[in-house]
Parts: structure tokens; C-alpha cells; sequence
């Protein structure tokens, strides 16, 4: 079935209104503005949207709702349904409110005569760089039906790793909350309770419970200040968090944390593979294709290295060599990559290596959650262990006096 798309042609009624026809042309060929539209276009305008509200351009959309939104969108230019006609079906079955309004903003100024590349980049934190550059590709190139389809397979594929990578951290989480509620109980609920009992036998405590006793006192005495305290922390984080020192130095501590630097480093490949897999795929220029690529990566050390392979690639050199510079690249990335280039096959090759870090992580999260389970088991049993025994000390003591 081929590729369709739509094109509209405005006729003015009257002063009051519009009407419009849309009409379906065949193999996707949508009648361009005489201005063509260059990829450097699309990012000046992705960067400066005009006259929204504030509250309006900083909604955010989770991805699975993007994909949702990606997919049945496809599926209705695919079955023939109008441009117009597609997001107001698309505005009406939508549940988020927020998005709901974004995607009525999208059809009014479509209907209006702008491009939906040009409608969709007034919200970036919707549609990314790399979803406009794609809509702008399918709209230069007629291709929107199949642009479309594989842009909601893209986000599938994301989702899907994001999930993965989400899940190895909920049960660590869960143990870890329960293990500081169990403490919280034990130095604000059990221990001043045996202090009663240990008080009314006026005998000299063993030196385990008299830590554990000082430990429960400084606690309950001193709540203001070690609230102050955790909050100070949070707050200075939060904006280490923000500086350009705290992102190089956060990122490269995540390249070197054990059990993890590898997931991080390859769930980064997997997403930069895919992503300039789809450009390419799309008719985005290799160069193009790598400066949205490498936004995807969530790593200032890797997105930088990128950076040096974009350069390298205009100075006139291969993408297997300028990858093969840089030892933050796996061997096996670079090779496969190698093949593809030689053989024209550079998109196909790049989904076979995300697909095969797909599989490493997955593998590596289940690993990994065999490990970090037991480990935070055996520490929270190890804590009671040394409560009870600082605990019961002293009743082993009293009792055997009283014997």
C-alpha cells in the first residue's frame, strides 16, 4: 500500500471564517511553501516558540503516551484519514488534558497553513529535536505515512528500555525505604522502651547498648537540626546537580560505578544507535543524524565524544574511524558499524547493535537484581542482629546475677 499524505487548500468564505478541502494525494506528495525549509530552520524554530503560555510550553508528555499518540496517528494517515481530520480525532480520545490542548494547538495552526513540522516545534518539551527533524524529513520527502511508523516504533523501543532500566531500581528502592523505616522504628520506638526496663534494674549497661541508647538520645533530641541538615543536603545537591561542574562530575562518576558503568554506558549506545538509525533512515545527512542523535544521550562525556565524531565526519573521515579514536566506543560497535558503511547498510547495522545492547542490558538488570537483593537483605538482617544483641545484653547479664 502506498505512502499517503495530505495536502490543504485554503479558500477564504468570508471575514468570519474559513473553509477548507483536504485532499488525499497519492505516494505521499504534499505541496511545499515556495521558502524551503532547511534542517538548520528546524532547530532555530524548535528553539524559539511564539506567544504560548508558560504553563502550556512546559507540559510534558510521558513517552508511552507519545507512542500511543505516534502509533494511532500512523495507523489513521495510513488508512487514508485526512491530516486535519487525524488530530482532531487524535485531540478527542486523548486523556492527558495537557496534551490534549498541545494537539488542538497542532491541528489549529496546521488548519491555519503552517507545516505540522512548524506547528509541533512551538513544544518542545512534547516533541523532541529528533521527532521534528523527522516530520520535517517525511514532509520534505512525501513519506509522513512511513516516517510515522517508524517514529512509534522508535518510541516503543524507548519505552521499552526506559521500563527495563526503571524496574532494576524498584525493588533495591523498596528494601532500601523499608530498611530505613525499620531503623526509624527501632531508635525512636523500641529502644527507649527497653531504656525504661534497663533504668529500673540500676545496673551498669553494657557498652553496645550504651552506644545504641546515646545513638536513640542524639537522634530525638537534635530532630530540628538533622531535619535542617537532610534538607540543606537535598537542596545543595540539587543545584551541584545543575552546574556544570556537578554534570561533568556526576556523569563521569556513572561511567565508573561498579556492577552499573556498563548498563549506563551501553542503554547510552543503544538509544544513540537507534536514534541516528532512524534519521538516516529518514533521508536526515549523517551529520544531521548525529547532532540529534547524540541530544539523546543523557552523558555529557559521551555526548562530547559524539560531538568529536560530527566533527571528524566534516573534516572528510569515516564514522567507523572517528568511533574507533575514542575507547569510550565498545569494539563491537565500531565493527558492526565498519560492515554497515561498507556494505551501505548503515541503518540496518545500527539497529542490530541497539538490539543486541538491548539484549546486554536486560540480561545484566536480571544479574544485577540477583545480586543487589540478597545484599540488602543480608545488611538489614546484620543491623538487627547488632540491635538485638546490644538489646539483650543486659538482660543476659541481669539474669545470670540473679542466678
Amino acid at each position: 500500500m502506498n505512502d499517503k499524505t495530505v495536502t490543504i487548500t485554503r479558500k477564504k468564505k468570508s471575514s468570519s471564517g474559513r473553509n477548507f478541502t483536504i485532499s488525499s494525494l497519492p505516494g505521499g506528495q504534499k505541496k511545499q511553501k515556495k521558502d524551503k525549509i532547511t534542517a538548520n530552520k528546524i532547530f532555530s524554530h524548535w528553539s524559539s516558540p511564539k506567544s504560548l503560555t508558560f504553563k502550556l510550553f512546559k507540559t510534558k508528555v510521558k513517552l508511552e503516551e507519545l507512542y500511543v499518540f505516534t502509533s494511532q496517528f500512523a495507523e489513521l494517515l495510513s488508512a487514508g484519514v485526512p491530516l486535519i481530520s487525524g488530530l482532531t480525532i487524535m485531540a478527542h480520545q486523548t486523556e492527558n488534558k495537557h496534551f490534549k490542548i498541545v494537539i488542538e494547538k497542532v491541528r489549529e495552526d496546521v488548519n491555519a497553513g503552517a507545516t505540522l513540522m512548524q506547528a509541533m516545534s512551538k513544544f518542545p518539551n512534547v516533541f523532541s529535536k529528533l521527532y521534528i527533524a523527522l516530520v520535517w524529513a517525511a514532509e520534505s520527502s512525501g513519506t509522513l505515512v512511513k516516517v510515522f511508523q517508524q517514529l512509534a516504533f522508535y518510541l516503543q523501543q524507548q519505552d521499552q528500555l526506559n521500563k527495563m532500566l526503571k524496574a532494576a531500581v524498584v525493588y533495591p528502592k523498596f528494601v532500601s525505604m523499608f530498611f530505613l523505616a525499620v531503623l526509624m522504628g527501632i531508635i525512636f520506638a523500641l529502644i527507649p522502651k527497653f531504656q525504661e526496663i534497663f533504668a529500673s534494674f540500676n545496673a551498669e549497661l553494657p557498652l553496645p547498648t550504651r552506644i545504641l541508647i546515646n545513638i536513640s538520645h542524639f537522634a530525638k533530641n537534635h530532630l530540628i537540626m538533622e531535619a535542617l541538615i537532610v534538607i540543606t543536603i537535598v537542596v545543595l545537591f540539587k543545584q551541584f546537580k545543575k552546574t556544570s561542574l556537578g554534570i561533568h562530575f556526576l556523569d563521569k562518576l556513572k561511567l565508573n560505578l561498579p556492577l552499573v558503568s556498563e548498563i549506563i554506558i551501553k542503554a547510552a549506545l543503544s538509544k544513540f544507535c537507534r536514534t541516528l538509525s532512524v534519521l538516516i533512515q529518514s533521508g536526515v545527512s549523517v551529520v544531521q543524524a548525529l547532532e540529534i542523535a547524540a541530544e539523546t544521550v543523557q552523558n555529557i562525556h559521551i555526548n562530547n565524544a559524539l560531538r568529536k565524531v560530527k566533527r571528524g565526519i566534516i573534516e572528510g573521515t569515516s564514522l567507523n574511524y572517528n568511533l574507533n579514536r575514542n575507547p569510550i566506543f565498545p569494539i563491537l560497535m565500531v565493527k558492526m558499524i565498519s560492515v554497515g558503511e561498507e556494505s551501505g547498510s548503515l541503518d540496518k547495522m545500527l539497529i542490530k547493535v541497539s538490539e543486541i545492547y538491548d539484549s546486554f542490558i536486560d540480561s545484566k538488570v536480571k544479574g544485577l537484581s540477583t545480586i543487589i537483593e540478597p545484599a540488602l537483605m543480608m545488611l538489614l538482617g546484620a543491623v538487627a542482629l547488632v540491635v538485638i544483641i546490644a538489646l539483650y545484653l543486659p538482660i543476659f547479664k541481669i539474669g545470670s546475677v540473679i542466678q
